[in-house]
């Protein structure tokens, strides 16, 4: 199950440890164990790291809920931001983006055939961020 999926605005129970950070997090100004790994990983502070993963994950909570600004701010903010500091192509970044939306959409539209399908697109889609970042 990808990481990021959400149904009707509310997380879906995921691992004891990716819950934690994620419970309530509508509003989340800080990840602190994805920045601490991807800081380190990187060769960037923590800090640095941070943000564009909040702006990630609080415009995928607001996407889901349907807020109609939270497409641009993944597919154009996030991506610059994250592609910035994470050694990684803005067209794998966009590629994951877009199937984690069809993943939302599919969900929102009860697609639930091809749900699975998409689900395992965007989870492949991570594949070559983490290899640019683990480089």
């Amino acid at each position: 199950m990808n990481e990021h999926q959400v149904d009707s605005g509310r997380p879906w129970p995921l691992g004891a440890t990716s819950f934690t950070h994620r419970e309530g997090c509508a509003g989340c100004t800080r990840l602190p164990n994805g920045s601490t790994v991807f800081g380190s990983t990187l060769g960037v502070p923590a800090s640095s790291v941070n943000d564009p993963l909040v702006t990630e994950l609080n415009a995928l909570l607001a996407y889901a809920a349907g807020e109609s600004t939270a497409k641009a701010v993944l597919t154009q903010r996030f991506v610059d931001d994250f592609a910035s500091i994470a050694r990684v192509g803005k067209a794998e970044l966009t590629n994951h983006v877009n199937a984690t939306i069809k993943v939302l959409d599919d969900q929102r539209s009860k697609s639930w055939t091809v749900v699975a399908n998409d689900d395992r697109a965007a989870a492949t889609s991570t594949l070559p961020i983490g290899d640019a970042i683990r480089g």
